[in-house]
């Protein structure tokens, strides 16, 4: 039998393999896996060259169903029987016949093509064994750490105070740390009791002037008349007062000392600085008597003028005295505020607010400014712990706390004052939309209360987003005729502008009357200005009929046509006309 290919439009068979051309098997290989075939899934056949120990390609059967179109470059081959198999679109002549396929092509496989003839395949071949495949190894896996969470989107930011903490204790802490003995010679154990008893027996006074005198208590001038009934004349009051004068103005020179050396050094005179009160006197160490010397367990920074704040007396007093006593200093008393104010204005220039904010708060009582120099250095926290625990100004406290990220004490404090459209900006920043809208809510309530229609529908727009009720909010204003013409100036604004020309003839048709007329019309005229010559034709015939049905009972407002006809020269001369004419009870 001779076997013979031809031509054929289709294939009268179905597609079982395909052939890839080359002698080299790695192509064939990257050839399959590029066409998504599996080593499972084939069968592959080398194909002998026409030249002998050559190769031509290769013939690939496949148990998967494919199409011609997911062969690539590859030509497809039709299975006319199980083992005999054609070129795609071709067919055999003549017809084999099942008796002959039985007797020839049974045994092996077959391929007819007219590149190399008739092939009978004797084995397929096995691809993986040119796999050099690696000896597995044993590796040893485990399971990482969970790893940090990093979002796409941050939906809000936040610093949290730490609970029990203290700032104000902290800092105190941080600007005078250490507890030491300054080395010193105040007055003895003998001068100290002899000016306690001085201040005993002499009463001080003050004058408009403010001049101190001192002056013998009865007490006194009783001591001294009986010792002069005994003939004594030692120790007399004059004498007593001189000595009293003196050992004061050894007190007072530890003043000088905490000048100079805040003027020097002013990082060590925080440590021995006298708070002052504002009568002009100062804590001392005891009763009566001036001591510098550092603090000792706890100042109690900011706690007011509690006992204990000098040479080393607890709240309960120490060796020496029962407790911090008050001191009149005299000139002292304003020598040392003004050059406490100056150290703190160094501090404050050197970008030291800590040690600024110490002078203020703890040694000028000036809270005010010890709270700014906090906030001027990003203190924040610090900051509004001083505004609300000295001033309670909850404003300035919830400011500092909206800076310093603090925003759910910042909240809380704008609430408490009232201010809720501020409250439902920081809730927006927080992505937190349904709190936000409920506090803009409250807001727009205020408006409506007090008739600021505007202002309620510019928080519907911008901050709610709700155009609908902002235009609905406007509307109401024009209704009831308040701020008649900024609300329906504002509401025609929101309009498009291919329509805004027919929502002004709809308002003109139906919410305009004799109160609010004249008002229309300065909004006619507001559009007037903005639009084109037909539009303005429009506008004019509205203007017009306003002005007819108004100067029944107001003549003057014919002098507005004037700015819809600026060309016009006549029109002055007619509308001048006209008010004479009505002026004079007559009609045209």
């Amino acid at each position: 039998m001779e076997l013979k290919l031809n031509i054929s439009r289709h294939s009268a068979y179905p597609i079982g393999g395909f052939l890839i051309t080359g002698s080299n098997p790695k192509n064939w290989l990257l050839e399959i896996q590029a066409l998504n075939f599996q080593l499972n899934q084939v069968t592959i056949y080398p194909i002998p060259g026409n030249v002998p120990n050559s190769i031509w390609g290769c013939f690939v059967i496949t148990n998967a169903n494919i199409e011609t179109g997911d062969l690539g470059k590859n030509e497809a081959c039709q299975r006319v029987f199980p083992n005999l198999y054609i070129p795609e679109k071709s067919k055999l002549i003549p017809s084999v016949l099942a008796s002959d396929y039985e007797r020839h092509f049974s045994e092996k496989m077959h391929l007819l093509h007219p590149d190399f003839g008739l092939v009978e395949f004797n084995d397929d071949f096995k691809l993986i064994a040119l796999f050099n495949v690696p000896k597995e190894q044993f590796v040893y896996t485990f399971k990482p750490a969970e790893s940090t969470f990093i979002p796409a989107k941050i939906d809000r930011f936040e610093v949290r105070k730490v609970e029990g903490e203290d700032p104000l204790k902290k800092l105190e802490e941080k600007v005078v740390p250490k507890s030491e003995k300054l080395p010193d010679k105040p007055l003895n154990l003998k001068e100290k009791v002899k000016l306690k008893l001085y201040d005993k027996l002499f009463n001080r006074k003050k004058d408009k002037d403010g001049n101190e005198t001192i002056a013998p208590t009865a007490l006194l001038k009783g001591l001294s008349k009986l010792r002069g009934a005994f003939g004594s004349k030692k120790g007399s009051i004059d004498g007593m007062q001189q000595d009293l004068e003196d050992l004061e103005e050894r007190n007072k020179a530890q003043v000088d000392r905490l000048l100079d050396m805040l003027k020097n050094n002013p990082d060590e005179a925080l440590k021995y600085a006298v708070p002052l009160d504002q009568n002009g006197s100062s804590r001392g160490s005891n009763e009566g008597l001036f001591d510098i010397s550092k603090r000792r367990n706890g100042f109690g920074l900011f706690g007011g003028m509690l006992g204990g704040l000098f040479g080393g007396l607890g709240s309960g007093g120490g060796a020496g005295g029962s407790g911090g006593g008050s001191v009149d200093i005299g000139d002292g008393f304003h020598r040392l505020s003004n050059q406490y104010h100056e150290t703190a204005r160094e501090l404050l220039a050197k970008k030291e607010y800590e040690k600024a904010a110490f002078v203020y708060m703890k040694l000028l009582k000036q809270y005010g400014l010890a709270g700014d120099a906090m906030a001027q250095g990003g203190f924040y926290n610090e900051a509004a712990e001083i505004y609300l625990k000295f001033q309670n100004n909850k404003a300035k406290a919830a400011e500092c706390y909206e800076k310093g990220k603090m925003m759910t004490e910042a909240i809380e404090l704008y609430a408490e004052l009232g201010q809720h459209e501020k409250v439902g900006d920081l809730y927006v920043g927080q992505n937190k939309r349904g709190l936000a809208n409920e506090f803009y809510q409250k807001k727009v309530d205020e408006h409506h209360k007090g008739h600021f229609y505007v202002k309620a529908a510019a928080v519907y727009r911008h901050k709610m987003l709700q155009d609908e009720e902002a235009q609905q909010t406007l509307m109401q204003g024009w209704d009831e005729n308040r701020q008649g013409y900024e609300c329906l100036t504002t509401y025609l604004e929101h309009i498009p502008e291919k329509k805004r020309l027919a929502k002004i003839n709809g308002v003109f048709r139906e919410k305009v009357n004799d109160r609010n007329r004249e008002e229309f019309l300065k909004v006619i005229h507001h559009e007037f200005k903005k639009k084109t010559q037909p539009e303005k034709e429009s506008l004019k015939e509205i203007a017009y009929e306003i002005v007819a049905e108004q100067a029944k009972i107001n003549s003057n407002i014919v002098e507005e046509l004037r700015k819809f006809n600026t060309k016009d020269t006549e029109i002055l001369k007619d509308t001048t006309r006209f008010k004479i004419l009505k002026g004079k009870g007559k009609r045209r």
